[in-house]
């Protein structure tokens, strides 16, 4: 009888089990002081899962995940605090709450969706830039800080990146995509921290 059986039976939570290749360590979570952020190197459209929380507020826009030159393809905190699309267009979570969102960009347009609720704008360039995490470049690094527990993307049905928390060979946390089976550093400023060795 398989240990997933067993766990099932006895009542126990069925939590998945995430292998990383020899010479990564999975972590907790990664956290940004502002200055560390993630090439994802995926481009055009799809649907990201996110589960994040910033570690405080500012006046102003912050992103999560957005493109280099894309205007309407954008997610992240915006100024009163809330999880949002633009700085008017938002919903009601609070960003300083550990929160699983969907967000999904097709061309010229981005929506976020959280439990019920859901927020979206329309506008931007058509851009094929690639996605990046905690840094939008055009806009400037995630300066309030944020922690990232996982992020993936879909498109077109298709899972194409599944970011997981981790440390390579040498003790650098960034995200391993378990898609592609390679390790996305940080591309910024100083060093990602992370939360507990899992």
């Amino acid at each position: 009888m398989s240990i997933f059986r067993r766990r099932l039976m006895m009542g126990e939570k069925n939590e998945e089990e995430i292998i990383l290749p020899e010479g990564y360590t999975r972590v907790e979570f990664i956290e940004t002081d502002g200055d560390p952020y993630i090439n994802t190197n995926i481009k055009g459209t799809g649907t990201w899962v996110i589960d994040a929380q910033v570690n405080n507020q500012l006046s102003r826009s912050q992103i999560l995940i957005g493109k280099t030159y894309d205007r309407g393809h954008w997610a992240g905190v915006v100024p009163n605090g809330k999880w949002g699309v633009n700085s008017s267009v938002y919903t009601s979570y609070d960003a300083t709450m550990r929160t699983k969102m969907r967000i999904i960009f097709t061309l010229r347009k981005a929506t976020i969706v959280i439990g019920a609720e859901s927020a979206s704008i329309t506008g931007g360039y058509d851009s094929n830039d690639y996605f990046w995490i905690f840094s939008c470049l055009q806009h400037g690094s995630f300066t309030i800080g944020a922690k990232l527990w996982r992020a993936t993307c879909v498109q077109d049905d298709i899972k194409v990146f599944d970011g997981i928390p981790s440390l390579d060979s040498n003790g650098k946390a960034g995200l391993f995509d378990l898609v592609s089976n390679t390790f996305k550093g940080n591309v910024g400023k100083g060093d990602f921290t992370y939360g507990q060795i899992i």
